[in-house]
């Protein structure tokens, strides 16, 4: 689905970033703090493992709704590889209690997922997942916008005039009495 296409956007970008560090700008990577190129690194192996579990709950949304004959075992296996990739992420890349609870939900649909597979489907996993069953590309959307500098404009005010919004009852509203 798009979630799968939108992640997989966002870590080949992580990846194309990497790619003009190492490539285009050698000169200047010494003096790039290295946790930052370990932070880049981490962000895309991320957003690739998250894209593998988003496209493996669409494959397996198909098929329950009918649009798949065939799948589960692959599923599962897309699974599996997303949670490989989130365990082998260096430690401090991610906030641990968010990387935590992201691979305790997965696990948790994966046990879900093999256990309606043995007692129902009975499709054997495959040993891996093919490219040729794996996103190619990501899907990256950005609204083109042109910056335009206005000579001598006019300051925005940065809150409603005192007659639209009265300070008492915008306090009271927030639960403060004036």
């Amino acid at each position: 689905g798009l979630l799968a296409k939108l992640s997989l956007g966002v870590a080949e970008k992580f990846e194309e970033c990497l790619a003009i560090f190492r490539g285009k700008a050698t000169k200047q990577l010494p003096r790039i703090d290295p946790s930052i190129i370990a932070y880049v690194e981490a962000q895309g192996k991320f957003h690739r493992s998250l894209s593998e579990y988003y496209q493996a709950r669409c494959m397996w949304d198909k098929i329950l709704l009918g649009e798949l004959l065939t799948g589960y075992g692959t599923a599962i296996v897309m699974l599996r590889e997303s949670i490989a990739v989130l365990g082998k992420l260096p430690k401090g890349s991610l906030s641990k209690s968010d990387l935590n609870a992201l691979l305790k939900h997965l696990k948790t649909v994966l046990a879900s997922w093999e256990k309606d597979n043995n007692t129902i489907y009975f499709e054997q996993p495959p040993k891996s997942v093919t490219e040729d069953q794996k996103l190619s590309q990501g899907t990256f959307m950005v609204k083109a916008e042109e910056y335009i500098f206005v000579e001598n404009a006019a300051p925005v005010p940065l809150m409603l005039p005192a007659r639209k919004m009265p300070l008492n009852s915008l306090m009271r509203g927030i639960g403060i009495r004036g």
